[in-house]
């Protein structure tokens, strides 16, 4: 009883076409309401395991891409281990790739002929201070290199001289 007073206690229309206006504005108002919910549902359902649906779609192509790439390695591998089954063949591979050779033989390697570069119009050669281009000394030259003279011999010192005096003049070319 307690409900039905406090229903009676709102105003009612008193006309029945503002009754059946007022019932159509809340039926309006539920189904509208009804229908906002109805479709974040249908959005809910649909957008989510769709998304995840696309997400293992891509994830799938990928690995089967890598399953026929692996595939393939595998194919090739197993084609070369038959090839390999003969001792020539073997030895071959060895040799090609390992630079191997059976015990009694000579690998002999051919290099490929360089070219000599050519002088400048000034008659240098293209590379200043290489020794390659320097003309060839006589033994008797040598004395004529700079630097010390190899004919030279030090004295072993002054009497009065340590041994420590001695050791540091002979490591003096660390000073340099």
């Amino acid at each position: 009883m307690e409900r039905r007073a406090k229903r009676s206690v709102t105003p009612r229309s008193s006309s029945p076409q503002a009754r059946e206006a007022e019932a159509l504005e809340r039926r309006r108002g539920r189904l509208l309401i009804g229908g906002a919910i109805v479709a974040s549902m249908i959005m809910l359902v649909v957008w989510f395991p769709a998304s995840a649906l696309l997400h293992q779609r891509s994830a799938i192509a990928a690995a089967a891409q890598q399953v026929s790439h692996l595939r393939s390695e595998d194919a090739q591998l197993a084609q070369q281990s038959n090839q390999l089954t003969t001792p020539g063949a073997i030895a071959q591979l060895a040799q090609s790739q390992y630079q191997l050779v059976e015990p009694g033989q000579r690998l002999v390697q051919v290099l490929p002929a360089t070219a000599k570069p050519t002088t400048t119009a000034s008659g240098e050669a293209p590379y200043p201070g290489d020794p390659g281009y320097a003309k060839v000394m006589a033994p008797s030259a040598v004395a004529l290199l700079p630097g010390e003279s190899t004919n030279t011999v030090k004295s072993m010192g002054a009497p009065g001289e340590t041994l420590l005096h001695r050791v540091l003049s002979t490591l003096e070319f660390w000073k340099r």
